[in-house]
């Protein structure tokens, strides 16, 4: 199961996250690192309203931003377009996570089962016991 295979279930055939660890055996933990590095419609969903500006901030400050736009300035007017484009796609939340190799998130699945198998088997290990021999050997060297 690829990055693209997982996102194209989540757009495309409205599959949810659950659903899709489930039938591929995954954690649901690493299928959501998968949508979202790569899955706009998930951060879309994802977006939750930041409770420290209210709505007239919000729109106060992309109004300046976009008023940026005519800055003299070169620099300025290109940073503030590029800044309005990738707000327009969804990109400035998740700017570092797309530059990362999306498929650690399902080594980091792998990962993760390893550990727990590795938990479950030492949690149901028995008690090793000791041989007679190995019992007199002890207590000839105390």
């Amino acid at each position: 199961m690829t990055n693209t295979q997982i996102v194209s279930l989540y757009e495309t055939s409205n599959i949810s996250v659950e659903d899709i660890a489930e039938n591929f055996e995954l954690d649901t933990k690493a299928i959501k690192m998968v949508l979202l590095s790569g899955s706009p419609k998930y951060r879309r969903a994802l977006k939750v309203k930041d409770e420290t500006f209210d709505d007239s901030e919000v729109a106060y400050a992309k109004q300046v931003m976009t008023q940026l736009l005519d800055c003299d300035v070169e620099n300025v007017k290109y940073r503030a377009a590029k800044y309005v484009i990738d707000e327009s796609k969804g990109r400035n939340d998740i700017k570092n996570v797309q530059n990362t190799n999306i498929n650690v998130n399902l080594i980091i699945n792998d990962q993760m089962k390893r550990a727990l198998s590795a938990a479950n088997n030492a949690i149901n290990m028995k008690p090793l016991k000791a041989s007679d021999e190995q019992i007199h050997e002890l207590e000839l060297v105390n």
